[in-house]
């Protein structure tokens, strides 16, 4: 009976070597997810920024159509003027080219301007494209 209790009490919990082996395993795990997580969140938020510069681009196709590139600014020939967002600090529009600053959110900061700018067009032309800086971003 004597040794019956010995062997229970020995197997009734796991040893302090056991804990921090999983502790370690799961730090492992989280030390590899982080950045993935973060990498996912400057994404995300970055997606609101491009979102932000669609009306924009849509307002300067229009201009376009109807006007030279260099009249294509904001608050004239019906491109709007900037309005923040939790987001969006600015958006520019100088000659067509459409400049989009946002605010510190997440894990964007306004060091990451977001550039559109259109490749012909104006005077009755459409715009045959549109390049974007999104190649020297991590968040496109």
């Amino acid at each position: 009976e004597r040794g019956v209790d010995r062997a229970m009490r020995g197997a009734a919990g796991f040893s302090l070597i056991e804990v921090l082996i999983v502790l370690a395993i799961i730090g492992m795990l989280a030390a590899a997810a982080l950045p993935q997580y973060q990498s996912f969140m400057g994404r995300s938020a970055y997606a609101e920024v491009i979102i932000a510069a669609k009306v924009y681009r849509r307002a300067v196709e229009v201009c376009a159509l109807e006007d030279p590139m260099a009249s294509c600014d904001s608050g004239t020939q019906g491109i709007p003027v900037s309005s923040a967002t939790q987001v969006v600090s600015t958006i520019a529009v100088v000659d067509g080219v459409i400049t989009v600053t946002p605010n510190t959110y997440k894990t964007i900061t306004p060091a990451d301007v977001y550039v559109l700018t259109p490749v012909g067009g104006g005077g009755g032309a459409a715009i045959a494209q549109w390049n974007d800086n999104c190649a020297t971003h991590a968040f496109c």
